[in-house]
């Protein structure tokens, strides 16, 4: 929520920047929603978080395979191949 936060503040002071902070739409895990990936595709810069009791969840590997310049907390667990800073 913290990041979630500063991202929609940093959007808000800069006035000329399309940003969604926060859910993207009321999709369920059940479906393949077409405007969630729709989104992620637009996207340039994607900002996720690891979940709170583990780490590399599927929000993660679906910014990975959009395209777009991800941000995401570290990684502590060895993948392979590796994720590069």
């Amino acid at each position: 929520l913290r990041v979630q936060e500063w991202v929609a503040e940093f959007a808000k002071n800069r006035s000329t920047l399309n940003v969604i902070a926060g859910e993207l739409n009321t999709g369920t895990r059940t479906e393949i929603n077409k405007g969630y990936f729709q989104r992620m595709y637009n996207s340039k810069i994607i900002v996720t978080v690891n979940p709170a009791d583990w780490e590399g969840d599927f929000r993660l590997w679906e910014s990975l395979a959009s395209g777009a310049l991800i941000f995401v907390d570290p990684l502590f667990v060895p993948y392979a191949p590796q994720l590069i800073d």
